[in-house]
């Protein structure tokens, strides 16, 4: 069996956790091909939050049907599911071939073909010295800096997933940029669950500033762009880092929760309402800098949001002017998590009406925004093709989170280029030349 397909849910960091899959598969001869033409199917799952964990479930019992239909002849499971679910996934799938933990990925080569018996207990996850990586992304590629969490926030359940915060080297890091930016990778996004802590376990102190400092020095690298940074972790130097370096993204990742103090408190955020505020008050200072984009993240139907929690967050989001991107989720009661096991759920009902409320307003705010960058010049990173446009992203978004762009095609190369923004669609941004 040699011709296999891996199958990516979730987030970039799972992304990576494939890509890393993949280049050990390719090492070893294997060929990787599309699910219709392989011999085996490897789901690399997500269980974050229930539309996750129903996703997953219905990807895994759709390659267990065809496998029992004799169209492929293996199915491995691994990822956060496996991790999250350990002790029942076999009983409730007894005809995966292979259940295999984050620590397997550096020996799947072997594991494959012995079926050797798997440590899915340790979230521990190696990283080698190169890359055995085949990236699935194009003229981008995410470079993950840590692995787990340390945070104690009561809705989350990744540091049970994941394990506890580890940075990876800075070494290391740089080593692996450089080899990105060389194999033709212009754009490098850095991914972590707590990004602004990194280098606190190795280091003694936070270290982002200057991991920073010697990516942005690597040559042909054009983007760099980080994700979730806690507003606690955001200072003024790193913010004259974003905005007085061409090569830095002009974006941050900045999610906030909520803005009630109540409501914070009881999702065990690190910092509170007043330290929200003076981080917003922070980035309001550099906000025309490169026209700033910040990105935040919601969550509405919290056990602990009274009436007057909501009314604040309906304010908060109704009123704010310096976030750009806003993402809304509808609280998920997700087990093994500290508000599952102590505080009692809102009414359904309750949390999709308020859910509905302030998605409409966000999406809203997100739109005038958007509009707002009609007429500037971006830098535009192309990803795929397809019919007679090119699609992409540009500085002021992230690729496959924000607002797409798209060029129609007269047959350039897919490359980096400067483009103006010609409009605002229902399909993202359309780009023309200057």
């Amino acid at each position: 069996m040699k011709k296999l397909s891996i199958i990516s849910l979730g987030c970039p960091k799972n992304t990576v956790d494939s890509e890393y899959l993949a280049g050990k598969l390719l090492k070893e001869n294997y060929e990787l091909t599309d699910p219709e033409n392989a011999d085996g199917i490897i789901i690399m799952t997500c269980s974050f939050i229930n539309p996750a964990i129903k996703e997953t479930e219905e990807t895994i019992k759709k390659f267990l049907e065809l496998r029992k239909k004799q169209k492929i002849k293996y199915l491995a499971v691994g990822g956060c599911y496996v991790h999250r679910f350990r002790e029942k996934i076999k009983e409730k799938f007894p005809e995966i071939d292979l259940i295999f933990g984050f620590d397997d990925i550096e020996k799947f080569e072997k594991i494959l073909k012995n079926k050797e018996k798997t440590n899915y207990e340790s979230t521990r996850f190696l990283f080698s010295d190169k890359i055995p990586r085949f990236i699935s992304t194009r003229n981008y590629a995410y470079l993950k800096i840590s692995e787990g969490c340390n945070e104690l926030c009561s809705f989350c359940v990744i540091p049970r997933i994941r394990g506890k915060f580890r940075s990876k080297p800075l070494d290391k890091i740089i080593e692996e940029a450089e080899i990105l930016v060389n194999s033709g990778f212009e754009e490098i996004i850095l991914i972590s669950q707590s990004t602004g802590l990194y280098g606190v376990d190795l280091y003694g102190k936070k270290m982002l500033k200057d991991l920073l400092k010697k990516l942005l020095k690597i040559k042909n690298l054009k983007i760099l762009r980080m994700f979730y940074i806690h507003p606690d972790d955001l200072d003024e130097e790193i913010l004259k880092i974003i905005t007085e370096n061409e090569k830095m993204a002009p974006y941050l990742d900045v999610p906030i929760q909520h803005i009630s103090e109540n409501v914070l408190k009881t999702m065990r955020r690190r910092g509170d309402k007043k330290s929200v505020l003076k981080t917003l008050e922070l980035v309001d200072k550099y906000k025309n800098k490169r026209y700033l984009t910040i990105r935040t993240e919601i969550i509405v139907g919290f056990p602990a949001e009274k009436e007057e929690d909501f009314e604040e967050l309906y304010n908060f989001c109704k009123n704010d002017n310096l976030i750009k991107r806003w993402v809304v989720f509808r609280y998920y009661n997700e087990k093994g998590s500290f508000a599952y096991e102590n505080f009692e759920s809102l009414e359904e009902e309750i949390i999709e009406n308020r859910f509905r409320i302030i998605s409409e307003i966000v999406s809203e705010k997100n739109s005038i925004s958007a509009k707002e960058l009609i007429g500037k010049e971006v830098i535009f990173i192309p990803e795929h093709q397809k019919d007679s446009k090119i699609f992409g992203h540009t500085q002021y978004d992230a690729p496959e989170i924000d607002i797409p762009s798209f060029i129609e095609n007269k047959s350039e190369e897919l490359r980096f280029r400067k483009l103006k923004i010609r409009n605002f669609t229902d399909k993202g941004f359309v780009l023309g030349e200057k």
